[in-house]
């Protein structure tokens, strides 16, 4: 069974299809018995969604104000938080 630590340490690569099938089956099941890693999976999900939809508003692919209000809330958000 994986740590936690590894499933974090993975997740990006799972998200974007980059791991053996093994790999990925070993990380499902850990998703299924860990909630705090589907969240985290499902925010660094989100968070690449919206990256992705930012960078094609910078590439003048359209713009969305609903998109960059929301991307700027979130970036606003993350800068409070830093110590």
């Amino acid at each position: 069974m994986l740590k936690c630590n590894e499933v974090v340490q993975n997740a990006s690569a799972y998200l974007d299809g980059e791991l053996p099938m093994l790999s990925r089956w070993r990380i499902r099941l850990h998703l299924k018995i860990c909630e705090n890693c589907q969240r985290f999976v499902a925010q660094l999900r989100l968070t690449g969604s919206m990256l992705r939809l930012h960078q094609r508003d910078e590439h003048g692919d359209g713009s969305d104000p609903e998109v960059d209000s929301l991307v700027q809330k979130i970036l606003a958000a993350n800068r409070d938080r830093r110590p």
